[in-house]
C-alpha cells in the first residue's frame, strides 16, 4: 500500500503507485484528485531523475488538462513529455504524445497542425505494428479530414480504421468508427444514412 511504501521510503514505488491511483481517479472522472496524484508522482520522479517516469506523469497531466478543456496547459505538459520521449527514443511513447497533442490541436481548431501530428503518430505506429494505435490514428485523421471538408479522404481513413477494428474484435472501437461514419454521412447531407450509422453504433455500445 501507499502508506507502507512511504514508511519504507520507497520513492520509486511511491511514484508508481501515485501514478496508478491517478489513472484510476481519471477513469472515474475525478480529475482534480487525479491531477494532484500525478503532480505528486511527477515531483518525486523529478527528484529521482527518472526520465521515463517524468514523461509518463507529464503525459498523464496533459490528458487530465485535455479532459478539463485547459488546452494551453495540456499542450505544455504533452510537449515536454514528447521532448523527453524523443530524447529517450521511446517510439511507443512518442506516438502516444503526438496523438494526444493532435487531439489538443483538434479541440483548439488547429486542424492542419492536428493532421501533421496524427500523421507522424500513424507513421510510427505502422513501423511498430501497433494495430490498436494504427486504428486510433486513422480514426483521428478521418475526423480531421471530415472537419476540413475532404469527405473522400475521411472515408478512406475511416474505412481502413474500421477494417482493423473488426480484425481486432474491438466492439467499442467499431462503435466509434460507425459514429464517425454517421457524422460523415450527415456532413454530406445524407441524414437517413447518418441515422442508420448512429443506431448501429448505439447497439454496439449497449452490448
Amino acid at each position: 500500500s501507499l502508506q507502507i511504501r512511504r514508511e519504507l521510503g520507497d520513492k520509486w514505488g511511491i511514484a508508481g503507485l501515485l501514478n496508478n491511483l491517478g489513472n484510476i481517479a481519471g477513469e472515474q472522472g475525478a480529475y482534480d484528485e487525479a491531477r494532484q496524484l500525478f503532480q505528486e508522482s511527477l515531483q518525486i520522479r523529478r527528484e529521482l531523475g527518472n526520465k521515463q517516469g517524468i514523461a509518463d506523469s507529464l503525459n498523464n497531466l496533459g490528458i487530465i488538462a485535455l479532459e478539463q478543456e485547459v488546452y494551453d496547459e495540456a499542450r505544455q505538459f504533452l510537449a515536454e513529455s514528447l521532448q523527453i520521449r524523443r530524447e529517450l527514443g521511446d517510439k511507443w511513447g512518442i506516438a502516444i504524445s503526438l496523438n494526444d497533442l493532435g487531439e489538443t490541436a483538434q479541440f483548439q481548431g488547429a486542424y492542419d497542425e492536428a493532421r501533421q501530428l496524427f500523421t507522424e503518430s500513424l507513421q510510427i505506429r505502422r513501423e511498430l505494428g501497433d494495430k490498436w494505435g494504427i486504428a486510433d490514428s486513422l480514426n483521428n485523421l478521418g475526423t480531421i479530414a471530415r472537419k476540413q471538408g475532404d469527405y473522400n479522404k475521411a472515408k478512406q481513413f475511416l474505412t481502413e480504421s474500421l477494417k482493423i477494428k473488426r480484425e481486432l474484435g474491438d466492439k467499442r472501437g467499431i462503435g466509434e468508427s460507425l459514429l464517425q461514419f454517421g457524422k460523415l454521412a450527415e456532413a454530406e447531407g445524407n441524414s437517413a444514412q447518418a441515422v442508420l450509422f448512429l443506431i448501429a453504433a448505439t447497439s454496439l455500445y449497449e452490448e
